[in-house]
Formats: structure tokens, C-alpha cells, sequence
């Protein structure tokens, strides 16, 4: 009904324009009245956004959709459409108008029977209200661009970005405001041997990217932007050996500051990973950002546990990272030669995020700042496994040069099973910290059953 409204709304403007250029009034044309043609533009305005709508949903059906609250609100826009051009077009005919075999006044009879056959305009709305509780988000309405820009997408924001490639992040789908990324299980992004499961640096990066992606769609320009925070909540640990996919929203963007949201999955947004909310500065060099996430098993005297109180006894810390393979993909490492536990995170191309500086990528220093509270817990207290992060919270102070990174952490609250830590990353001076990060982590002592969110 919809579309016969809209087709009925196009057949009256196109009527009242014929008309409009025909009929002469004073030894003119009535089209030549600014106040005819301003009837037909605002006719044209509503036809326009009916189609435009329709084409939308009706691609959005193919897709196997069901927006049924869009589809109400379309049926109540085309037929009110359609009373608004019949009544206009009936204007610009004036008496002849109401002759029989006119097709505007065919119409003009037409338009009560299409307003309340199908469904009255107060059932369409109240279907619509009531429709999943709610409307859809605007940026799931809006259909995915051209191939050829998704394309370029998957360059600027994957294959030119070092990290990013070497993580194999895949750009799914870009609409306005809106972004997806997907990033394969591999082993050497396992954070916990004992489950496969991914570290929380891989989840970070994607979750940053993905963010980053969706500030770009927003933008009628490429320009640089910068993290200036990032949270991320950790619901539950990836499946091992399932990819990751990240659905990002820019929901607000001013001319200085974007604001967005993500969460990640494996297939289904309704059975999230991971949540992450971050806001961007628009206009500046600078870098990303991000946090992460480990989820153990209680294996009695595994690989991990027996490598632990190895390290515990001998005192060399640096083992404790070749038993947790995304650390040693990432050449971070533990080390206390100072006295004092810090981590290092080896500077390679891989990390780089911004080109232009260069700089690191933020989720890699997200990535580090987790692995050195991780190191700190095994080292420092009495867990028995990788400690499983809660929620964190990442601060970008200032772009990380193309060099090592160091980062040091403490506990700074700790109960039973709750460790809250707090971590800080720099590089030649560490008065001058590139990023900071609270976590809270679940643990798991020798009496306690294993940790589980």
C-alpha cells in the first residue's frame, strides 16, 4: 500500500505540473506564479522521501529482515503523502480538478481508502511503538556503500595500518555512522594456553579499529583523529577457535570531539564478547586505543601452572610470557632487573597504528598495559591461573614513538577473587606516560574454584 500510495502521490504532481504549464491565467502560465511552484516542490520534497524510504526497506526485506515498526511508520508516511499532493494538485487545478475522468480527482477519492484500508493511521502507530519494544537503531536502517568504497575502507583502515594487518582484521560492512570488522582465531593470539581462548589485545585493536571505522563514515573529509578514551567491558570470553566480528556506532560526532560505542560477538550482537564505549578527538595526529581479555580453566597442574612455580622458584620472570603465546607474538615480556616488575613491549613494525606520525597503535598499548597487570598478579600474588580480566579502562595521554614501551602496575584494591590494578606505559621518561589503564580481574587462589564471569 505504500508503494501504490507513493505511485498514486507521483501521478498528481506530475498531473499538476502538466497543468500548472498548460493552463495560462493573466497571459501567463500559472507555473510562472512562485506560489504554484512552491506547491510543486514541496509535493516533490514528500514523494522523494517516500521513495527513498521504501527503496530502503524493501532492500532491508531482501536482506531478510523484518522491520515491521519502519514499515508501519512507511505506510502512515506514504498515504499522508499522498493526501498532501492530492490536495495540492486539486489547489493548482481549481475547478478542474472535480471534473470526472481527471486523474487527480480519480485520486483525490482514493486517499481516505488508502489512510485506513490496511490498517488505520493510529493502528500503524501503535504497531510501530510496540514493534521489539522499540525502533531500530537509525544506523542499521541505512544500506552498506558501494563495493568499490568498501574496498577502500578495508585499505585505509586494515591494510595500510601495520598492526591491523598483521592481525588480519576484515572490514564487513561501512554505512553512515556505522561499522564491522571480523577478525579470524589464530594461535598465536591465544592469551590463555590453557583454553585457547583469544588474549584480550586482539579484542582491543579490533574494538579500536572498528570505533576508528565508524568516526571515518561520519566524516565528509578524511582527517587524522586520536583516542581519548576507551572502556571496554569483557562479558564473557571468545569461543576458541571461532572469529570475532565488532559492530561499531558513531552516534554522535561535533566538530571537535566523535563519541561511539561497539560490541563484539560471534555471530549473534545479542550474545556479546565484549562492550566497549570511546570517544575520539577529531582533528589531530595521534594514535587509537583499546583494552582486553583472558579466560582460564581449572586444569590441575597444567603447562601454565607448572611454568609458574618454575618462575616463582628460579626467579627468572621473563618465562612467564613464553607460556602465553599472544604475548610472545607481541614480544612482551616481564623483566626486573631494577628490583622492580616492569613489562616491555619490543618495538616491530606490526605495532604501528597512525602512519603519518608514525605512531603505535593504541590497542596494542592497551593490549601491553593488560599483559604487565597480568604479569604482576602472577608474580606478585598467590593465583594459581591467568587471572580473567573484568573491565578496562584505557587513557591515551600522548602518541607512542616507534620505540620499546614500558609499563609498570599495582594492585590497588584486592579481595577474595576482585583485583582491582592499575597500570601506567611509557618510553624514555616515564614522568611523561603515553597511556594509563585501570582493570579489575577475577582470580583464582588454591582454595577457590575457578574464576567465571
Amino acid at each position: 500500500m505504500a508503494a501504490g500510495a507513493c505511485g498514486y502521490a507521483k501521478v498528481c504532481l506530475d498531473e499538476a505540473i502538466a497543468y500548472a504549464r498548460e493552463r495560462h491565467t493573466f497571459g501567463k502560465p500559472l507555473i510562472a506564479n512562485q506560489v504554484v511552484r512552491h506547491r510543486l516542490v514541496d509535493m516533490a520534497m514528500r514523494i522523494n522521501a517516500v521513495k527513498s524510504t521504501l527503496e530502503l526497506l524493501a532492500w532491508r526485506v531482501g536482506q531478510g529482515e523484518k522491520p515491521v515498526a519502519e514499515i508501519c511508520m512507511l505506510k502512515n508516511l506514504a498515504t499522508s503523502t499522498l493526501e498532501f499532493c492530492a490536495n495540492e494538485a486539486m489547489q493548482v487545478f481549481g475547478g478542474a480538478g472535480y471534473l470526472r475522468g481527471a486523474k487527480v480527482e480519480r485520486i483525490y477519492r482514493e486517499t481516505k481508502v488508502m489512510s485506513i484500508g490496511g490498517g488505520s493511521v493510529e493502528i500503524m502507530k501503535d504497531l510501530a511503538a510496540r514493534a521489539d519494544g522499540s525502533v531500530r537503531k537509525p544506523w542499521s536502517a541505512c544500506p552498506p556503500i558501494a563495493r568499490r568504497a568498501l574496498a577502500l575502507f578495508q585499505k585505509w583502515f586494515s591494510d595500510t595500518i601495520p598492526h591491523s594487518k598483521a592481525l588480519g582484521l576484515k572490514i564487513i560492512d561501512a554505512r553512515r555512522g556505522f561499522a564491522s570488522m571480523r577478525l579470524e582465531w589464530r594461535e598465536e593470539l591465544v592469551g590463555n594456553p590453557e583454553t585457547g581462548v583469544l588474549a584480550g589485545g586482539p579484542l582491543t585493536a579490533l574494538l579500536d579499529g572498528c570505533c576508528g571505522m565508524s568516526v571515518a563514515t561520519m566524516l565528509k573529509e578524511p582527517k587524522p583523529f586520536a583516542t581519548l578514551d576507551l572502556r571496554i567491558d569483557y562479558v564473557k570470553p571468545a569461543t576458541p577457535g571461532q572469529a570475532v566480528i565488532a559492530e561499531a556506532e558513531c552516534y554522535r560526532i561535533t566538530h571537535s570531539v566523535a563519541f561511539t560505542r561497539a560490541f563484539a560477538h560471534h555471530g549473534d550482537a545479542k550474545d556479546p564478547i565484549a562492550a566497549a564505549a570511546g570517544t575520539f578527538m577529531l582533528g589531530t595526529k595521534g594514535e587509537v586505543t583499546r583494552g582486553q581479555s583472558i579466560g582460564p580453566r581449572d586444569q590441575d597442574m597444567s603447562a601454565l601452572l607448572e611454568r609458574l612455580a618454575e618462575v616463582r622458584k628460579s626467579g627468572d620472570v621473563a618465562r612467564l610470557a613464553e607460556a602465553i603465546p599472544y604475548a610472545r607474538w607481541m614480544r612482551i615480556a616481564p623483566e626486573n632487573g631494577t628490583g622492580e616488575l616492569l613489562t616491555r613491549m619490543r618495538y616491530h613494525d606490526d605495532l604501528i597504528g597512525n602512519t603519518f606520525l608514525p605512531a603505535i597503535h593504541g590497542g596494542t598499548l592497551g593490549a601491553m598495559l593488560e599483559m604487565a597487570a597480568i604479569f604482576h598478579l602472577l608474580w606478585e600474588t598467590e593465583t594459581e591461573t591467568v587471572p580473567k580480566i573484568v573491565n578496562i579502562t584505557v587513557d591515551y595521554l600522548r602518541s607512542a614513538r616507534p620505540v620499546d614501551v614500558i609499563a609498570a602496575a599495582k594492585v590497588t584494591k584486592q579481595g577474595r577473587r576482585m583485583v582491582n590494578v592499575f597500570a601506567e606505559a611509557w618510553q624514555d621518561d616515564r614522568s611523561k606516560p603515553v597511556a594509563t589503564a585501570n582493570a579489575h580481574f577475577l582470580v583464582k587462589s588454591s582454595d577457590d574454584a575457578p574464576p567465571s564471569l
